[in-house]
């Protein structure tokens, strides 16, 4: 029992465990927030002619923007942890424009439009791009698969539980501190969640391997 309890909270001691969190999950934190302020300025709702969404500009070319961008801050930060306990780090470069590539397909193909289908095929096709980097490093690389299966099981629990709170807003100012204590709640959720599998994962490889000097509390 006690063998046990160390293999699951020694890796959550890890420095590297919780600025994993804080990688993943601000990034994709920045990354709603753009989106949300583009899906309110192009709203057929609410039309603008100040709107910078026009004809010119498609809004899907906007989106995959914002999706590469969304990888390269959150691959950017991510790699900055990943060069401190793994050698030849800069394969992570690598890796984020594969789950780039992976993700845009994924969203511009058929399976799109079979949401549990794309939820495996997802998690499916990033954690295979992060086990291409583990697998000549670590041990048990295979835990990456799995971890990146369960992040987006989990973020799409959450966007399932809870309606998007920022329409919300939008459709009833009447309810607007309700609304904002829901997107908080929800942001806090999908902030966790975003990094917390893989990041206990990473931290596991780390503390396997011990490449580096562990740095705990």
């Amino acid at each position: 029992m006690t063998n046990f309890f160390n293999f699951i909270y020694a890796p959550l001691r890890l420095r590297a465990f919780r600025w994993w969190i804080l990688a993943c999950g601000g990034g994709h934190l920045r990354y709603r927030l753009l989106l949300h302020i583009v899906l309110a300025v192009a709203s057929p709702a609410s039309p603008s002619p100040a709107s910078p969404i026009n004809d010119a500009i498609p809004f899907w070319f906007v989106f995959d923007v914002l999706l590469a961008s969304l990888y390269l801050i959150v691959g950017g930060f991510q790699w900055l942890i990943i060069r401190k306990y793994f050698a030849r780090p800069y394969g992570w470069l690598s890796v984020i424009a594969l789950q780039c590539g992976v993700d845009w397909f994924i969203r511009s193909s058929f399976i799109s439009y079979y949401p549990t289908a794309r939820i495996f095929v997802l998690g499916l096709g990033l954690g295979l791009a992060g086990w291409l980097f583990f697998r000549d490093r670590t041990q048990h690389a295979t835990y990456w698969i799995i971890a990146a299966v369960m992040t987006q099981l989990a973020l799409n629990q959450v966007d399932a539980a809870l309606v998007d709170p920022f329409f919300a807003v939008l459709s009833a100012p009447q309810n607007i501190q309700i609304s904002i204590l829901l997107l908080l709640f929800q942001e806090i959720l999908r902030f966790v969640a975003q990094g917390c599998f893989t990041g206990w994962v990473l931290a596991h490889f780390i503390t396997t391997n011990k490449q580096a000097e562990l740095q705990y509390l």
